[in-house]
């Protein structure tokens, strides 16, 4: 099984170096502040002392489940 893709390079839209759990407020940041533009909107909050990471489309986009 040939595990290399045959395609064209993604483009890199962003990156950043993360420790965590300490530093995932920063990375939604990072996220929030890359892909707004496109459309979406993260949301963090901290429940029982885990992450719940939420993702909103904005633009008319509505969640259904695909």
């Amino acid at each position: 099984m040939d595990l290399w893709a045959k395609h064209a390079p993604l483009p890199l839209l962003a990156e950043g170096n993360f420790r965590l759990p300490e530093e995932v407020p920063r990375l939604v940041t990072m996220l929030n502040r890359t892909l707004k533009k496109r459309g979406l909107i993260f949301g963090l909050r901290r429940q029982d002392g885990r992450y719940i990471l939420s993702i909103y489309g904005t633009d008319g986009e509505k969640g259904n489940g695909d």
